[in-house]
C-alpha cells in the first residue's frame, strides 16, 4: 500500500509533462505550417500579379502605337525587356487577327532566351532562334507551320471577351524534353473602333512553383502539395511528378507519390460541401496532421495547398518524454519508498518550475528566464520556453516600432487641405496595417501661381512597413523636386530613375499627378501605371475619361519617359475624383468588390454637396457595402471640386 502513492504521482507526473509539452508542440507547430502557407501564398500571388502587370503594360504600349499590331518583328527588343523586368515570368506572345505571332521565352531551370517570329517575311511558318542572356539573337533553331489565333489562349480570349486565365496545361520542352506545367494570362487588344487586332498573353512555369515548395522547410520531412479545385496536382515539394507522359495532368489520388496519393484519397471521404482546414488522418498504420487552407488571391483560381506532416515528428520530444517518465515510474515503484520520494521530487520540480515559468511569462514578465536542470527534455524544453520568451519580447518592440512609424507616417501625410478659391478638396487614406504604402498630398510649386494647386497619389506594391519607407522616399524625392520645375511627366521621371537606381527594381509604386487651376478651370495629368481620375460633369449629368498617358509604374525600369496630358473648360460643380484600387477592389463578405460603379452613383448623387460632404458619403457607403469583412488593402483617395468662380 505504501508504493500506490508513488505509482499514483509517477503516472500523474508522466501525464502532466506529455500533456503539457505536447500542448506546446501542436501550438508551435501550427505556428510553423500557418507561416508556410503564408509564404507560399505570397509567393504564387507574386508569379500571378506578374503575369497581369506584364499583359497590362504591353496592352498599353500596342493601343497607343509604341508597338505596332501589324510589325511583330520590330517587338523583339521589348519582348527581352519583359522578361528581364519580370524575372517570374516565362514567355511573352502575342498573335494578331493576320495569323501574325511572335514571343520571346525562357525556359525554366535553362539560360538563355528563345525568339520566334511569323509574319510576311517567313512565308507563312514561324521561325525560331537562340537569344543570349544578354539579347543578342543567334542560330535558328526551327521552323514550322503556326496560326496563333487556333491556340487555345487565344480562342480563350475570344470566347470570353475580355481578359481570362487558361487552365494550366503541359507545357513540353521540345526534341522529347521534359514536360512542364504551365498557366498562361490573356488579354485582348482592340482598336479605336472596337474591332479584335490581337491577343497578349504571358506564360508562368508552374515548376517554379514546385522548386519553391521544395526549398520552403515543413519539419524534417513534411510535404507541401498545391491543387486546383478539380484537385489536379499543380507542384509539390516532394518533386512529384504532376503531368504524365502522355501530357495529361494527374490528379492528387493518382500521383505516384505514395503519401500524397493516400492523403488525396482519405480527404475525398470528406464532403465537399464543407471545407476542412485541419484534420488528422491515420495512413498505413502512422497518423498525420493535414492543414488545408485556400490561397488567398484575387485572380479566383481557386488553388488549395495543403501542407502534411507525420504527427509522431510533431510529437517525438513528448514521446521520449513519456518513455523516460515511465521507466523512472517503474524504477520508482520497484525501489524504496525513499527513493520512490526522491524520484517523484526530481520530476516534480522541473514541471513545477516550467509552469510556474510560463505563468511568469503570461503575466507579461518576458524577461523572465527558466532555468531547469535535470532531464534532457526539460532542459531543452526550458531552453524552447527562454527562446520563446526572447520572440515574444522581439515582438513587443517591432509593434511599439510600427507603432512609432504609423504615428510618424501619418504626419507625412496632410494635416489639413488647401484653401483655394474656386477649389473644395477632400482627402481620406486608411491603413489596413500600422503602416501602408499608400500617399496623397498636396504640393506648391515655385513656378505655379498661388490659386494653383498639384495632386498628388501614390500607391506602393503590398503594405507594411516596407511600403510605408518606399513611400516616404518618394515623398522626399518629390517635394525638393516640385521646389525646381513644374513639368509633372519630368517629376516622375526623376523619381522613377531614383528609384530604380535605389531598389534594383525589385520595389514599384504607381502614381498620378493632377495639377489643378480653378482660374481657367483646367487640370494637366501624368500617371505612372496608376488607374485614371473619375471625372463628372453635373451639367450634362456624364463621366469623361482623361487621355490614359500610360507609364510604366515607377521603380520598375530605368529610363522610362513620362508623358502629360491637359484638359481644360472643365464647367462649374465639376468633380475629379483619384485613388487608390483599395477603393473600388474593396470585398465584403460574400466577396464582391466594391466596384467603380458605386463610387459613381454617389458622386453623381451628392454633387451638389461639399467636397467634404461627398467624400464622407462615399466613405459611409463603402463600410455600409464592407459590412464585416476585414478591410485587406490601403484606401485613399482625394476629390476636387471646382465651385463658382
Amino acid at each position: 500500500m505504501l508504493l500506490v502513492p508513488v505509482f499514483v504521482v509517477a503516472v500523474a507526473l508522466t501525464w502532466v509533462a506529455t500533456w503539457q509539452a505536447g500542448r506546446l508542440l501542436q501550438t508551435l507547430a501550427g505556428q510553423v505550417l500557418d507561416q508556410t502557407t503564408d509564404r507560399v501564398e505570397q509567393t504564387v500571388n507574386s508569379y500571378l500579379e506578374n503575369a497581369v502587370l506584364a499583359t497590362g503594360h504591353a496592352a498599353l504600349k500596342i493601343t497607343s502605337g509604341e508597338l505596332p499590331a501589324d510589325q511583330p518583328r520590330r517587338w523583339r527588343p521589348e519582348l527581352f525587356d519583359y522578361l528581364q523586368a519580370f524575372p517570374e515570368i516565362n514567355s511573352v506572345t502575342f498573335g494578331n487577327t493576320q495569323g501574325d505571332a511572335t514571343w520571346m521565352i525562357r525556359y525554366p531551370g535553362e539560360k538563355g532566351y528563345e525568339y520566334a517570329i511569323l509574319d510576311e517575311e517567313t512565308n507563312g511558318e514561324l521561325i525560331e532562334y537562340r537569344v543570349s542572356e544578354s539579347g543578342t539573337v543567334g542560330e535558328q533553331i526551327s521552323t514550322y507551320v503556326y496560326d496563333p489565333r487556333q491556340r487555345p489562349w487565344y480562342q480563350a480570349v475570344v470566347t470570353v471577351g475580355g481578359p481570362t486565365w487558361s487552365e494550366p496545361y503541359s507545357w513540353v520542352r521540345g526534341n522529347g524534353g521534359q514536360t512542364t506545367l504551365g498557366i498562361a494570362y490573356a488579354r485582348p487588344i482592340f482598336n479605336d473602333n472596337n474591332d479584335l487586332v490581337g491577343v497578349i498573353e504571358s506564360d508562368i512555369s508552374l515548376t517554379d512553383v514546385s522548386r519553391f515548395l521544395a526549398q520552403t522547410p515543413v519539419f524534417e520531412t513534411g510535404q507541401a502539395v498545391l491543387m486546383d479545385a478539380d484537385r489536379r496536382l499543380l507542384g509539390t515539394s516532394a518533386d512529384a511528378v504532376v503531368v504524365s507522359a502522355d501530357g495529361k495532368r494527374i490528379l492528387a489520388s493518382d500521383s505516384a507519390d505514395p503519401l500524397i496519393s493516400s492523403v488525396a484519397k482519405a480527404m475525398e471521404t470528406h464532403s465537399s460541401e464543407h471545407f476542412v482546414e485541419k484534420q488528422f488522418l491515420e495512413i498505413s498504420g502512422q497518423e498525420y496532421r493535414v492543414e488545408t487552407r485556400p490561397l488567398g488571391d484575387p485572380w479566383g483560381l481557386n488553388w488549395t495547398l495543403t501542407v502534411i506532416v507525420p504527427n509522431e515528428e510533431i510529437m517525438a520530444g513528448v514521446s521520449d518524454l513519456r518513455r523516460q517518465a515511465w521507466l523512472i515510474g517503474g524504477l520508482v515503484v520497484l525501489a524504496t519508498l525513499a527513493l520512490g520520494i526522491w524520484a517523484a521530487w526530481t520530476l516534480v520540480r522541473p514541471v513545477t518550475e516550467i509552469a510556474d515559468a510560463v505563468r511568469t511569462i503570461g503575466e507579461g514578465n518576458l524577461d523572465h528566464a527558466v532555468e531547469v536542470r535535470g532531464h534532457r527534455e526539460f532542459e531543452q524544453l526550458s531552453r524552447e520556453l527562454n527562446q520563446m520568451s526572447l520572440a515574444l519580447k522581439d515582438r513587443m518592440r517591432l509593434r511599439h516600432s510600427l507603432s512609432l512609424a504609423m504615428e510618424i507616417q501619418q504626419k507625412l501625410l496632410p494635416s489639413s487641405v488647401p484653401q483655394v478659391p474656386g477649389l473644395e478638396v477632400a482627402g481620406h487614406s486608411t491603413y489596413c496595417d500600422e503602416t501602408g504604402g499608400d500617399y496623397y498630398d498636396f504640393l506648391e510649386v515655385s513656378e505655379t501661381d498661388s490659386d494653383e494647386l498639384v495632386v498628388v497619389l501614390g500607391d506602393v506594391m503590398g503594405h507594411g512597413v516596407a511600403a510605408a519607407l518606399l513611400m516616404a522616399t518618394v515623398r522626399g524625392i518629390l517635394r525638393s523636386r516640385a521646389e525646381d520645375e513644374n513639368s509633372l511627366g519630368n517629376w516622375l521621371t526623376h523619381i522613377n530613375n531614383l528609384l530604380v537606381e535605389d531598389t534594383g527594381g525589385e520595389r514599384f509604386m504607381t502614381m498620378v499627378l493632377l495639377l489643378v487651376d480653378p482660374a481657367t478651370r483646367r487640370v494637366r495629368m501624368a500617371s505612372a501605371g496608376h488607374d485614371l481620375p473619375l471625372v463628372y460633369f453635373p451639367n450634362t449629368d456624364s463621366f469623361i475619361e482623361l487621355e490614359d498617358v500610360g507609364g510604366l509604374p515607377l521603380g520598375l525600369v530605368s529610363g522610362e519617359s513620362y508623358r502629360e496630358m491637359k484638359r481644360t473648360d472643365l464647367p462649374p460643380g465639376t468633380l475629379v475624383l483619384v485613388a487608390t484600387d483599395g477603393l473600388w477592389e474593396s470585398p465584403n463578405a460574400a466577396g464582391e468588390q466594391y466596384g467603380k460603379e458605386r463610387i459613381c452613383e454617389s458622386m453623381r448623387a451628392h454633387a451638389a454637396k461639399s467636397a467634404d460632404e461627398i467624400a464622407s458619403r462615399i466613405t459611409e457607403d463603402l463600410a455600409t457595402f464592407r459590412g464585416q469583412a476585414q478591410q485587406d488593402d490601403d484606401i485613399t483617395f482625394v476629390l476636387v471640386k471646382f465651385t463658382q468662380p
